[in-house]
């Protein structure tokens, strides 16, 4: 069986042979499918955060290997990496990581702008993943002027402006109320039904309930996937 991202015997130290050495990650193993749905969950200081920072390309692995798309991108340099995440990865954070004082188009725009497209596509591009999340009509605004639901919105439509294979979310729930969090899973449960990959960081009941698997994480290690 072919995976997108596989995740062999990978560790992660932090401040590795200080006194603040932090072990996150302890040889952990995990495959993703193409159209998976899954939910990483555990406590805080569990390591899903670090998990899923490893399977996005966002940080190194201490030990292990990193598969993607069948090559080994484990040691791979930086610049391969911002690669490799610029085309296969979308992220959404807890926090939006907007840019404030910018507009809803400048931020959507940034996947884009580091990426390959021609300047005169980035504006048709940015408009139809805004529509595709409902929120284009805000498109001149800026981000400060938004609720948290927008912003939330606006933060996934630059997650899949470049269309990524994989989608990775982190706590995109946690600064919501109950009634917007549903509306936001909705909105990725139909991103997975079209065909993405979405590995989903959360310690939410309700988060994992929409998802199709789950994978519990303690002290750095799996103990149920």
């Amino acid at each position: 069986m072919s995976f997108i991202i596989e995740a062999i015997n990978i560790s992660k130290i932090y401040n590795e042979g200080s006194n603040s050495q932090v072990h996150a990650l302890r040889n952990v193993s995990i495959n993703i499918k193409k159209g998976d749905f899954i939910a990483i969950r555990g406590r805080s200081g569990s390591g899903k955060s670090t998990l899923l920072n490893v399977l996005g390309c966002l940080d190194r692995v201490t030990s292990g290997k990193i598969i993607i798309d069948n090559i080994d991108i484990s040691r791979n340099k930086d610049k391969k990496l911002s690669l490799i995440r610029n085309k296969k990865m979308g992220f959404v954070l807890q926090d939006f990581g907007l840019i404030g004082g910018r507009t809803v188009l400048d931020n959507v725009s940034i996947p884009l702008v580091f990426g390959d497209v021609k300047q005169r596509e980035i504006k048709g591009k940015c408009m139809e993943a805004l529509k595709l999340v409902g929120v284009d009509e805000f498109a001149k605004k800026i981000v400060n002027q938004l609720s948290g639901g927008q912003k939330q919105r606006v933060a996934i439509a630059r997650a899949i402006v470049n269309n990524p294979e994989v989608i990775l979310a982190d706590e995109p729930t946690g600064a919501l109320d109950t009634h917007t969090a549903i509306e936001i899973l909705e909105m990725l449960k139909h991103l997975n039904k079209n065909g993405k990959t979405l590995i989903i960081v959360s310690h939410d009941n309700i988060v994992c309930n929409y998802c199709n698997r789950t994978v519990n994480i303690s002290d750095g290690s799996i103990t149920v996937s």
